[in-house]
This record gives structure tokens, sequence and C-alpha cells, in this order.
């Protein structure tokens, strides 16, 4: 599946609903033509055309697992699960499934800044490549965005705060608004996660970059990873 199907099917299909920070590149109406008008890609993985613009956008995942040479061991447990739970055979018992891989604050933070490097330093070729794609693709500017993707938010605690355990999305951290505030070459993010038990996009525009990210620092001594992270299961079955 590539991935501009899995965008569709996986997040605006079954939740068609965006949380927003503004619309300064695109307006509300020119990110609902290019969400509905997106064509696979190769490298960049889809792009939109409209009338004053074409659109690019990029996607990758990371996660807070320890990365090696073969990956995130994290985001390969999980899709080992979910393998596992579309095979499930057809019965009437339950299984219980469990994505088993230790995570931390650091990883999380090394593996995003590495991810985004890796596809930042590439916009450059991203848009000539699209530009070779025709002719009438040279008379236009190109707006860039990212649909970065990270399912599973760790649940941390605070010392400092009276709410103690919650989900940390990574676009509410200081070290997120500072690797993209020093990035002006991408104009966008479509940032995937799952929010309130379902699949999620979160719309977040270049000039909204300054007023997100102020409220958690990764650094900061009293932030901790809970014990609940270890605690969480799936339970499935085909019945």
């Amino acid at each position: 599946m590539d991935e501009c199907t899995h965008l569709m099917r996986d997040y605006l299909c079954k939740n068609p609903t965006a949380i927003n920070w503004g619309y300064y590149v695109m307006s509300e109406d020119d990110l609902s033509q290019v969400l509905h008008q997106l064509k696979s890609f190769d490298r960049p993985d889809m792009y939109a055309i409209l009338k004053d613009k074409i659109i690019i956008i990029e996607h990758f995942e990371f996660d807070a697992s320890v990365c090696s040479r073969k990956g995130m061991k994290g985001i390969k447990e999980e899709r080992l699960l979910d393998h596992r739970i579309s095979s499930a055979p057809i019965g009437n018992e339950f299984h219980v499934g469990k994505g088993d891989y230790p995570i931390s604050l650091a990883n999380w933070q090394a593996n995003f800044d590495m991810t985004f490097d890796s596809h930042y330093n590439k916009i450059p070729a991203y848009k000539e490549a699209i530009r070779n794609k025709g002719r009438n693709f040279f008379d236009k500017p190109i707006v860039v965005g990212f649909f970065i993707e990270n399912q599973y938010s760790p649940i941390v605690y605070n010392h400092g705060m009276s709410k103690e355990h919650e989900e940390l999305y990574y676009f509410e951290t200081v070290q997120f608004a500072s690797k993209v505030s020093a990035s002006p070459d991408l104009d966008f993010i479509l940032f995937g996660s799952y929010c309130n038990g379902r699949p999620q996009i979160f719309y977040i525009d270049r000039e909204s970059y300054k007023y997100i990210g102020e409220s958690t620092d990764l650094e900061n001594a009293d932030l901790h990873l809970s014990p609940l992270n270890k605690n969480e299961i799936t339970v499935y079955g085909k019945f």
C-alpha cells in the first residue's frame, strides 16, 4: 500500500475531521482540494495540482524505540502485531497481543531528528523530480508538506504538574517547534497520530510553528516516561 492510499484509508476515511493551527500557506479550501486530488508519486510520495500552486507531500514515521540499521524496533513490532491481527483465524476465541520493546524520550527525539533531517535535506530533489514530470509543472510555485506519523504517543508524567499521567504528542514539545521553525523550506505538516482512541490528522501551517510546542521540554528533569507504557495490550479476534 502506497503512502497516499495509507493517508486516505487509515486517517481521512476513518475520521474525516482534522485539528488545525491556522491556514497561512494554504486556505482551508485549498487544503480540502489537495486532499481530494492527491496522487501517488515516487519521491515525493504524493502531489496535487491546484490552479495557482503545486503541493508535494513526503511521508515518514518515527517512534520512541531503539533504532538500528534495520529500523526502529517499535515500528517493526507494531507491524508484526498488525499482521497477526489481520491473519487471525475465524473462530470464537480472543487473542491477546503486545508489541514488546523499550522506549525512551531520548530515542523519541533522536528518531524524529534523524528522519526529519533525512527527508528535509531531499526537498530540492523532490522539487526537481516533480518539475521534471511535465512542461506545465514549471509554471507554478511548489508548496512542500510532510506527512509525519507517530501513531502511538508515549504516556508521561511530570512531577511539576498536578496532572501527572497523560499522552504527549511530539508536536507539543519544544524540540518539535525548534526543529520545524528552523526549517524554512517546509511549508506545512500533516501529523498523524491516535487521539481519543482513533486516527487523527493534525494540520500545522508554517506560521503556526511558533505558537506550538511551548509547554513541554523533553529535557525537563521533571518529565519521565510512565510505567503505564508497559501495560498496553491489544485484544483481537475474528468471529
